[in-house]
């Protein structure tokens, strides 16, 4: 699987400025996976620290159903940095959506500060995200080999983790 994509923090700044029908005219809105990677040549200069918004605004972590605060959180810098150097692999996140663009614009809504997308906290602790991390998305009609975006991020994630150790991507928490 390619990975082309686009800068996260550009997407970022497109949403920060309330540029959606741009955003719109990117990110499909239908059934897919999607991806969030460093690029080989940015690999040594990844940093973690504290999960940080672009903004100055505290981060929260998604909510639940019923308003019930998420018990995920971000995860000690220690560990993360122990994770990258182990897993020794450029895909930090991978997703699934049943519609794309409201996905992925919840998911980058985090670095400014809002609630709502379960899944992918880690990345926020990456320092510097808005510029070495890309993000690729994959719509469900391009691949027939699978009926729902559920079963290809699992088999996704499964091929990882058959590659690296039975370990997960970096920002993909357990099972």
């Amino acid at each position: 699987m390619n990975l082309n994509g686009i800068k996260i923090g550009e997407i970022i700044n497109l949403i920060n400025n309330r540029h959606y029908n741009r955003i719109k005219s990117m990110i499909p809105s239908c059934p897919g996976i999607y991806k969030v990677f460093i690029r080989e040549e940015d690999r040594n200069t990844i940093k973690f620290g504290e999960a940080k918004t672009i903004n100055g605004l505290e981060f929260r972590p998604p909510r639940l159903k019923k308003g019930k605060i998420n018990t995920k959180t971000v995860e000690s810098v220690e560990v993360l940095e122990e994770k990258f150097k182990t897993i020794k692999d450029n895909i930090l996140y991978i997703g699934k959506s049943d519609n794309l663009y409201v996905r992925i614009k919840k998911f980058l809504r985090m670095a400014l500060g809002s609630q709502g997308h379960d899944g992918g906290i880690n990345i926020f602790a990456v320092q510097n995200y808005m510029e070495y991390l890309y993000i690729t998305w994959y719509p469900l009609s391009l691949n027939k080999e699978y009926s729902t975006a559920k079963d290809w991020e699992y088999d996704e994630i499964q091929k990882f983790k058959n590659e690296h150790n039975d370990k997960r991507p970096l920002a993909n928490l357990s099972d």
